[in-house]
This record gives structure tokens, sequence and C-alpha cells, in this order.
């Protein structure tokens, strides 16, 4: 019984860390509506600069900026390096609301 109760624990701690993600991408995808004036939706997991028109280097700046200030973060210059995606993004802001 002590297994399954593990299982069941793990797959709501997944479902959990899922919604999280979720919901750092919604928000996400409000923040480049209003930084790139584009139609958040089209803002996935997968989306990197060369798909969003006007996501230039002070574009980033104004965003990763948006972004610390949206979620009470801030990020270390290696983590903003390290941006090739929102996936890349959402994983960054996910360790730092985990604290880890």
């Amino acid at each position: 019984m002590k297994e399954n109760n593990t299982r069941s624990d793990q797959c709501q701690e997944l479902q959990n860390e899922t919604a999280k993600a979720d919901l750092i991408l919604e928000t996400l995808q409000e923040i480049f509506a209003m930084t790139f004036a584009v139609d958040g939706t089209t803002i996935h997991r997968e989306t990197s600069a060369k798909d969003v028109d006007g996501w230039d280097s002070i574009a980033h700046v104004i965003l990763i900026t948006t972004i610390e200030e949206k979620f009470s973060i801030r990020f270390k210059g290696r983590e903003i390096a390290g941006f090739n995606s929102v996936g890349d993004m959402i994983n960054a802001i996910e360790k730092q609301i985990n604290g880890k």
C-alpha cells in the first residue's frame, strides 16, 4: 500500500509541477504580448528570439526586466546567457520559485 501512496504522491507532484509550468507559460505569454505586440498564444516553450519579430538585444533586456519584476526574482548573467528558448526561461523561473 505504501508503494501505491508513493506513486500517487509522485503523480500528484508531477501534476503540480506541470500546472506550475503552465501558469508560468501563461504569464510569459502575457509579457510577450505586451513587450512585442504579438498574440501571446503564439508563444510556446520552443519559441526563441528568431521566432519573434523585434526580439533584439534591447527588447531582451526589457523582457528580462519585466519577467523579473512580475515573478519577483533576479536572474544571474549566466542564466540569461543560457536562455535559448521560452522553455529555458520557464525552467529558470521554476528553479528560482522553488528555491533551488
